[in-house]
C-alpha cells in the first residue's frame, strides 16, 4: 500500500514537472535566474530536490545571491533561503525524488507565475 501511494506520489511530481517544463518561457533549472525570480516573487513552484549544499550569499532583507553583494553574508546552504523565500510569495514546494539524478528530475528548478 505504501509502495503503491509513493509510487503514485513520484509519478504526480513527474507529470507536474514536465508541464513545467513544456511552459519553457516560464521555466527556469539554472541557479541565477531562479534567484532572480525568487527574489521577485514570481516563483509558483519551487522543484527541489531533498539535500542540496549550495553554497550563497544573503542580504538582511532575505535576498539571495550567488555572489557577494552589498551588505550580504556568506551562508554554506542557500536552499533553505530559497524555499522560504519562495513560500512567503505564496509559491508550492515540490520535493523531488532523491533516487532520481537525470533530465526529469533536476536537483532544482522552478515555474514562474509569468
Amino acid at each position: 500500500m505504501v509502495k503503491k501511494t509513493n509510487q503514485e506520489k513520484f509519478r504526480s511530481i513527474e507529470k507536474q514537472l514536465k508541464e513545467a517544463q513544456e511552459n519553457f518561457s516560464r521555466f527556469y533549472s539554472q541557479w541565477p535566474a531562479i534567484l532572480a525570480a525568487a527574489n521577485e516573487d514570481r516563483i509558483q513552484k519551487l522543484f527541489i530536490g531533498p539535500v542540496i549544499n549550495k553554497k550563497g550569499y544573503v542580504t538582511p532583507d532575505n535576498q539571495i545571491y550567488l555572489h557577494p553583494v552589498r551588505n550580504s553574508r556568506l551562508v554554506n546552504n542557500i536552499a533553505p533561503w530559497v524555499v522560504h523565500k519562495v513560500l512567503a510569495g505564496g509559491g508550492e514546494i515540490i520535493i523531488l525524488d532523491s533516487k532520481k539524478n537525470d533530465a526529469h528530475f533536476p536537483e532544482i528548478a522552478a515555474l514562474s507565475r509569468y
